[in-house]
């Protein structure tokens, strides 16, 4: 969000000196340790568990006498997902940055409109893309994939593991069953993350900006009285009336009261 400054502007404007020391936090601590922990135990979970699919690779044949601690590996590796998981739940039921985080991530027909929108802007038939919230409906459509693969890993994956149980309750079918399952998810979720959140956060071009890479982008369009002294990114849906437009008033409010903002 970039405005620029006005020649009565209030001292609690977004563009305001006093903004200039200002961090916006997208996630909490808590949540960015979970992701580290959710990025380190799938990350070994896909070594030691991938291959196995493919046994005429060089790398399960690389395993060689080592195959009874990559089974460990895997399986450490797999008891610490499903640690985080109900982790995770506890953190969305009972923190009320969890449960505040849950509540922007639930799917929502905004989310339907929101959509639709920006298809029509992909396709150029609209001249803005639409204002998402803090998680637009392609985050949430992954987030809840990742919810669903996790339950369905740590699920089959344990069924795998005490596999003389297993069979001892269910028909041999079932077994074969859950072992497809357990190898075809997770390279489904493989694929997922090299080719969908990798590149969505990572590397998509113009996903990251700087607020000096703004200022410099405007200079040369603008004139000097329109360029901002001060930019701010704003993670939360900005307020809107039913057309469409900012809400100038709430958003003073909103940063007369949010002093991180």
């Amino acid at each position: 969000m970039a405005e620029p400054r006005e020649a009565n502007a209030p001292a609690w404007e977004p563009y305001a000196g006093d903004l200039d020391g200002t961090t916006v936090i997208r996630l909490t601590l808590l949540e960015r340790v979970q992701h580290i922990v959710l990025m380190t135990s799938f990350t070994v979970l896909i070594i030691t568990g991938i291959p196995l699919l493919f046994p005429k690779l060089p790398m399960v044949h690389a395993f060689g006498g080592v195959f009874p601690i990559r089974t460990f590996v895997h399986r450490f590796a797999g008891a610490t997902l499903a640690a985080l998981a109900a982790f995770h739940v506890l953190y969305v039921l009972f923190s009320p940055e969890g449960r505040r985080d849950f509540g922007r991530m639930a799917p929502r027909w905004q989310d339907v409109k929101d959509f639709v929108h920006f298809l029509k802007f992909q396709l150029g038939r609209v001249n803005e893309p639409p204002p998402f919230g803090k998680f637009d409906p392609f985050e949430k459509i992954e987030y809840f994939a990742v919810v669903w693969g996790s339950a369905v890993m740590v699920a089959t994956g344990f069924m795998l593991w005490f596999f003389e149980d297993t069979l001892r309750i269910f028909p041999f079918w079932v077994y074969q069953l859950v072992l497809m399952v357990h190898g075809y998810e997770a390279l489904l979720a493989f694929l997922a993350i090299i080719l969908w959140h990798l590149y969505n956060v990572h590397l998509k071009p113009g996903h990251h900006t700087t607020e000096q890479e703004l200022r410099s982008f405007v200079a040369g369009k603008l004139a000097g009285f329109k360029v901002p002294v001060k930019v701010v990114f704003w993670p939360e849906m900005l307020p809107r009336n039913a057309n469409g437009k900012i809400l100038k008033t709430e958003l003073k409010k909103v940063f007369a009261t949010e002093p991180n903002a």
